[in-house]
């Protein structure tokens, strides 16, 4: 397979590959360790690789960044693949069937997730606005199917209001009144019913649990009204009977694979779109998303693989070889990878930019390669660097009214290590490209406050890392300085920023002791403002395994007290006093 091919040209190649900044290297540099083998450390799998946990986490990090550039995503939309829809069947060769033939699966689904994309970012579903950002993750099922998750911005200045909530999604089995309603009832009783599970089959997949309940909190409490409730979660009206809503009677096999015949009304509907089940006839699942930790859900869970352990003697720090015996494979995804479909989409695209301090820029090269031959050459030329000579070559040019971060949305960065301005206006959001800076905290020394000037109006038109440092003409050794001379540090906004990056990029525990280092080391003016907006992440570890265990929910006030003690214990170890704040 050609992933395998490529994983043996990692294990020849790039294994020899390894990586240090140019400062570094300088420092460490003597006549004893003249070889690269002497530096840096040893580069694997990197986030080029399809597959690997760089590469995860690059597009984890790049999805967010778009949604934080175009607002949080309105739709959460799942799409699966029918085996046995129509236009599958229509492609199979006489006396075959869909099992036979994961190939022509395989093509029509990537069809049908194209038409589908199109149709959102084209704003052609009754009712719905145009996209301004989707993100598309395929995944496959253990039975070999492919599905695709699909997060959608909508081109609008707010989210979805409680009162349209039916414009874009329902959780209701509809009125049968003509032939095409009836086809409309079929498609949602075939397609849009969960389970049943809970006491209709404790053996339903779902219900795996020591409480034997449903993960999908199926079925759900009957509504009369649309509404979001407190953690902000879109609740859809779902009538009972007597209140006017619809049931059926659905065939379906248990547990013991018997078919049996149940009656179900809404509570067990998922929630969809009428014309877009119309238009595709699968299982289409539209709800309104309530949060942007959905997107960690995108990129995370759906490469998760099969549950497995691995116990091994030798070669514990061989991420190749974990990579390759973890990794499983079915029919349908193989010739996804074979005929190189795409795993991952997102529109506009995103540019990851390179921040780096004074020749700290990372070099990579070769265990055998002279490093002072490699010294000699200088520091290399990144995208920093190309926007400091850019601003220095062109004083009068549209670039002077970019900061770095913006920078992507004008120029495009080229092989030959150079950006060049876009010619053509961006027509739609496929051509369109936000800029990415790294995440980095304030562990991470200097270089994190000079990430924050690089987002700065203080950036636009600078021609070095000095000019940079200057304010009011005088030059200051370090970022930090440079910061705390505007005024960024004075006001909480940038830690409100930087929190707000944290809460959605990395755990609970590194978040609480990131919120400590800020309180500790840069003193934030309004620290209880800080901790009554972010005091629930603080502690969601903690909420989510009570939660796990106890099946209920820790009541707000008991929240509030746990993190502020949580919190004053961590920084009270930090600070080494009693009474490390107020």
């Amino acid at each position: 397979m050609d992933q395998s091919r490529r994983l043996n040209f990692y294990c020849k190649q790039v294994c020899t590959k390894r990586q240090a900044s140019y400062r570094d290297i300088g420092r460490n540099l003597n006549n004893e360790n003249m070889s690269g083998r002497d530096h840096g450390k040893k580069v694997t799998l990197s986030s080029s690789f399809t597959g690997s946990v760089r590469w995860y986490r690059k597009k984890n990090l790049e999805s967010l960044a778009i949604f934080r550039q175009r607002r949080r995503p309105d739709l959460f939309i799942t799409i699966t693949c029918d085996p046995n829809h129509k236009d599958i069947l229509r492609a199979l060769p006489k006396h075959q069937t869909p099992q036979d033939r994961p190939d022509i699966v395989a093509r029509v689904f990537k069809q049908h997730l194209e038409e589908l994309t199109e149709i959102l970012i084209e704003g052609r579903v009754p009712g719905w606005e145009t996209a301004k950002a989707i993100i598309e993750v395929v995944e496959f099922q253990k039975r070999g199917l492919p599905h695709a998750h699909i997060l959608v911005t909508l081109n609008r200045d707010h989210s979805i209001t409680e009162e349209e909530i039916d414009n874009y999604t329902v959780a209701e089995i509809p009125d049968v009144e003509t032939e095409e309603d009836y086809e409309l009832w079929r498609q949602v009783t075939t397609k849009m019913i969960h389970g049943p599970c809970g006491e209709f089959n404790i053996k339903s997949p779902c219900c795996q649990n020591d409480k034997h309940r449903c993960e999908k909190m199926y079925p759900m409490d009957f509504q009369t009204r649309l509404y979001f409730d407190s953690q902000v979660k879109a609740i859809y009206k779902r009538r009972s009977e007597e209140q006017g809503g619809n049931t059926a009677l659905i065939t379906r096999r248990n547990g013991d694979n018997i078919k049996e015949t149940y009656k179900i009304g809404n509570q067990w509907a998922v929630p969809y779109n009428l014309w877009l089940l119309k238009k595709f006839k699968c299982h289409i699942n539209a709800e309104i998303c309530s949060s942007i930790q959905v997107v960690k859900y995108l990129l995370w869970y759906p490469f998760k693989g099969d549950t497995r352990v691995m116990a091994s003697v030798r070669n514990a720090e061989d991420e190749i070889e974990t990579f390759e015996d973890m990794r499983t494979f079915r029919a349908s995804e193989a010739v996804w990878r074979i005929h190189e479909f795409p795993l991952h989409k997102r529109y506009p695209s995103c540019q990851s930019l390179d921040v780096h301090l004074h020749n700290q820029q990372q070099i990579y090269f070769e265990e055998d390669d002279d490093m002072v031959a490699l010294m000699n050459e200088g520091p290399k030329m990144t995208q920093l660097v190309a926007f400091f000579n850019m601003n220095a070559e062109e004083p009068n040019g549209p670039n002077i009214n970019l900061t770095y971060a913006e920078f992507p949305t004008k120029y495009t960065w080229l092989p030959t290590k150079k950006w060049k301005l876009r010619t053509r206006p961006s027509p739609s959001i496929k051509s369109e490209t936000v800029g990415k800076l790294p995440m980095l905290q304030p562990t991470h020394g200097d270089v994190f406050y000079l990430k924050m000037l690089l987002t700065q109006e203080h950036c636009k038109g600078k021609q070095s890392e000095e000019e940079l440092r200057s304010v009011d003409g005088e030059t200051y050794n370090t970022c930090k300085d440079s910061c705390n001379a505007l005024g960024i540090l004075d006001d909480d906004e940038e830690w409100d920023r930087c929190l707000s990056e944290m809460e959605e990029t990395v755990g609970t525990r590194r978040f609480r002791h990131i919120f400590a280092i800020i309180i500790v080391e840069n003193s934030p003016r309004n620290i209880s403002g800080l901790f009554e907006m972010y005091h629930m992440k603080l502690i969601e570890d903690y909420c989510t395994s009570f939660y796990n265990q106890m099946h209920e929910r820790i009541p707000e006030d008991n929240c509030f007290a746990l993190s502020l003690f949580t919190i004053h214990q961590l920084i009270k170890e930090m600070s080494n006093c009693d009474d490390p704040v107020d």
